[in-house]
């Protein structure tokens, strides 16, 4: 396998990580949207799952898997991608593409954690406070729920902060645009 990375080739991965960024842009609309008086929950979780759909697909852009570690390497010194990423992934890290893990794999994430869990009394697509459905004195337990107080994403009950990786995806799409303006030789101020 040839491990060398060219210019040409970083320059796709750039635009598929920028329509990664695009997509997660419209998601947070569709967040957004959803979460207006008139909104639906349905249309908060399509929002949610689209989103860590994309975030994930730039984590694996970014930190691709050992057979294309050079790739993921050249992308992230072009892009000045901290080590303390959101989108740097292993098993343990708390981090969007880990969310996108589990809701590819919802069927078997979920059966173990039905089975350690031990109330049978599960709230599923809701959107509030994190603790306003309580069993007794303890939070019922969540399958899906979006906190709109806070603005995170509680799946299997693991919370996820959104707004950080929002943040870094817009890092990441301004600076793809401002290597873009100078690939194409005007500056974007």
């Amino acid at each position: 396998m040839n491990n060398s990375v060219d210019e040409r080739m970083i320059e796709y991965f750039l635009r598929e990580i920028k329509r990664q960024c695009e997509y997660v842009f419209a998601s947070v609309n569709i967040l957004n949207d959803s979460l207006e008086p008139n909104g639906n929950a349905q249309g908060v979780f399509y929002a949610l799952q689209n989103m860590f759909t994309s975030l994930g697909n730039i984590s694996k852009i970014l930190y691709p898997t050992v057979n294309y570690r050079a790739r993921g390497n050249a992308l992230r010194d072009k892009l000045e991608i901290r080590e303390d990423t959101q989108f740097f992934y292993n098993a343990n890290s708390e981090v969007a593409r880990k969310y996108r893990n589990i809701l590819e794999h919802y069927d078997e994430y979920f059966e173990d954690w039905y089975r350690d869990e031990e109330n049978n009394i599960i709230c599923e697509c809701n959107v509030g406070p994190r603790n306003m459905i309580m069993i007794g004195d303890k939070p019922a337990k969540t399958l899906r729920h979006y906190d709109n107080t806070n603005h995170s994403f509680i799946f299997l009950n693991d919370e996820y902060s959104l707004l950080p990786v929002i943040r870094e995806t817009e890092e990441i799409y301004n600076k793809i645009l401002e290597i873009e303006g100078e690939r194409f030789g005007y500056r974007q101020e």
